[in-house]
């Protein structure tokens, strides 16, 4: 999430943990699922050029990982970072 115009950076670390746990608790994750694209490197040219025309809505994710059929491996994966980070914060 990029909240453009707002310096997070000088934000105190409790106040961003607790703007990241709202979104987490309130943010509709199968609605953003649906709007969500995801795209390889190759991809990269054509979405591009279909951004800039406004011909896509919602999340481009453009990952070095993606292959068709790729996304569970994917989710997978996420699912393990988050994890790794609530375990990092927690230390």
């Amino acid at each position: 999430v990029t909240l453009y115009g707002i310096d997070s950076v000088m934000c105190p670390m409790q106040k961003r943990l607790t703007a990241w746990q709202r979104l987490d608790a309130d943010l509709d994750k199968d609605l953003l699922e649906s709007l969500t694209t995801e795209i390889g490197f190759d991809d990269l040219p054509q979405a591009s050029s279909a951004i800039l025309k406004g011909q896509i809505r919602g999340r481009t994710i453009v990952s070095p990982y993606f292959s068709p059929g790729s996304r569970e491996q994917a989710q997978d994966e996420a699912r393990m970072s988050h994890q790794m980070d609530e375990l990092s914060l927690d230390l």
